[in-house]
């Protein structure tokens, strides 16, 4: 097995520590903006974990809530993308950040920073 290969499937290992099933919405602006498609990709085993950033207080409205800091670790060859939205426990996320994990100079992950939208 090559050094690659390794690491492709220590990656999986993680993913199945603890692992979820997501579907991830995806909106591409067409026509200048003017229109929006939406499509619906097919489902992907990911892991979401705590950062390591810790939570940080949000006061809206004159209320202090404590959000958490997620992110997501994905399979190398994961299609996603930033600005792709999931649900998840009758929760929305949006992906912000989409890192390609690198060895040897080929992806062997992806790990995402997500946010919970409101």
């Amino acid at each position: 097995m090559s050094a690659i290969a390794l690491r492709r499937q220590l990656t999986a290992g993680n993913i199945n520590f603890n692992p979820c099933e997501i579907k991830l919405t995806r909106t591409i602006k067409q026509d200048g903006g003017l229109r929006l498609n939406k499509s619906v990709l097919s489902s992907q085993t990911v892991r979401i974990y705590l950062a390591g950033r810790g939570s940080r207080v949000v006061v809206s409205e004159g209320i202090d809530m404590v959000s958490m800091d997620l992110g997501m670790l994905c399979k190398w060859d994961a299609d996603i993308m930033s600005g792709d939205t999931f649900e998840l426990n009758s929760k929305q996320y949006e992906i912000i950040k989409v890192v390609e994990v690198g060895y040897l100079g080929e992806v062997v992950a992806k790990q995402c920073e997500i946010r919970e939208l409101e």
